[in-house]
């Protein structure tokens, strides 16, 4: 069981940060395709570009709270961060959008 105070988001942070990290070094390691730079560079922006990340942070603090560390939860948490993104996208496609966020 998790015995932290979550009601912080700096001690959420603080929990999760290795994690994050994980995540995002997964994906940098796994999306540089020089046949695929388009994809590569949109993806490498939405990785960098910040934004609060919730959807990752709650899967790993869903796995900290199982006592759960396998590597799985890098996959999971990078997959559930794209489908958000993608539907982001989607509906800026849909509106037809010029840019996201002022991005």
């Amino acid at each position: 069981m998790l015995n932290t105070d979550l009601t912080n988001s700096d001690k959420l942070d603080d929990i999760v940060s290795s994690d994050l990290s994980a995540m995002n070094d997964f994906v940098f390691k796994n999306v540089n395709d020089e046949g695929a730079k388009l994809a590569t560079d949109i993806i490498s922006h939405l990785v960098s570009s910040g934004g609060k990340k919730i959807r990752p942070k709650l899967v790993f603090i869903i796995c900290k709270m199982l006592n759960y560390s396998g590597e799985d939860r890098i996959n999971v948490a990078a997959s559930v961060e794209f489908i958000h993104n993608a539907t982001l996208l989607h509906d800026d496609v849909l509106d037809e959008s010029e840019a996201r966020h002022g991005v």
